[in-house]
This record gives C-alpha cells, sequence and structure tokens, in this order.
C-alpha cells in the first residue's frame, strides 16, 4: 500500500474505518472485512482486539537478516555449505553471527542469489527495538 496504518475507528466491536498516511497525509479506508497482514498484529492491536504473542514462554520466531549475494557458483549451495561458512564467520570472531543455520535462494544457473540467515530474537516491536537489532545487524 505504500502507507502506513496510523489509528482505527471502531463502533461496537467491529473495526469501521482504517486511518492511514503517506507523504501526502492521512487518508481513511472503509471496507466490510479487512486483513491485518502487518506481520505484528498492527491493525488488532489498534483495534483492541486481544492478541497472544509468542508461544507459552513469550518466545517469537526470530527476526532474518535478508541480503543479496552476487559472484556463486553456477551450481546448488546446499544448506549444509552455507552452514559451514556461517560456522566458519563465528570461529573467526564475526561478532553479527548469532545462529547457526540460513538458506540461500537461487536458481543453480545464476550466479546472484538471496541468502537469510535467522539473528536475533527482538524483545518487542517498538521502533527503538528494531532500530537497535537492525544497526546491530549492519
Amino acid at each position: 500500500m505504500h502507507a502506513n496504518l496510523v489509528d482505527v475507528k471502531t463502533s461496537q466491536g467491529r473495526i469501521q474505518t482504517l486511518i492511514c498516511s503517506d507523504d501526502e497525509g492521512l487518508f481513511e479506508i472503509q471496507a466490510n472485512n479487512y486483513v491485518d497482514a502487518s506481520g505484528n498484529a498492527n491493525l488488532a492491536r489498534l483495534a483492541n482486539i486481544s492478541t497472544e504473542r509468542g508461544d507459552d514462554e513469550g518466545l517469537v520466531q526470530q527476526s532474518s537478516l535478508v541480503f543479496k549475494l552476487s559472484r556463486l557458483p553456477k551450481r546448488d549451495i546446499g544448506m549444509k555449505e552455507l552452514n559451514e561458512a556461517i560456522s566458519a564467520g563465528k570461529e573467526a570472531d564475526n561478532p553479527n553471527l548469532f545462529k547457526e543455520k540460513g538458506m540461500i535462494i537461487k536458481p543453480k544457473e545464476e550466479t546472484v542469489g538471496y541468502c537469510t540467515i535467522p539473528s536475533i530474537i527482538l524483545k518487542n516491536l517498538s521502533s527503538q527495538e528494531k532500530t537497535t537489532a537492525e544497526l546491530l545487524l549492519r
């Protein structure tokens, strides 16, 4: 949508209107049904809909660092090979490798692919927590 959800208007326990913002200002959206695809339950929280966070111990899925790689060999790169590279990086005292596993997504005939390495578990979803984690992973 290229916009941010700012607030929600409700009536009798039902969402009536979304208030969003973009570079031009605030605007409203009305619909018969709404889907919270934020990944963080933003719509649900703004509408005061009860949610549960994490598992029984309050732990959530870790964030992942995703980045583009180039100059890869024109062949399959398996999980074992990537995991060995991550382990070697950790042994070399790379301070930004917190996990042991990752995944590369690329067609075997290409030299460019995308890698994801699970990184850190966030304590909460505040902008301060996300920014701190992002800076730590650079």
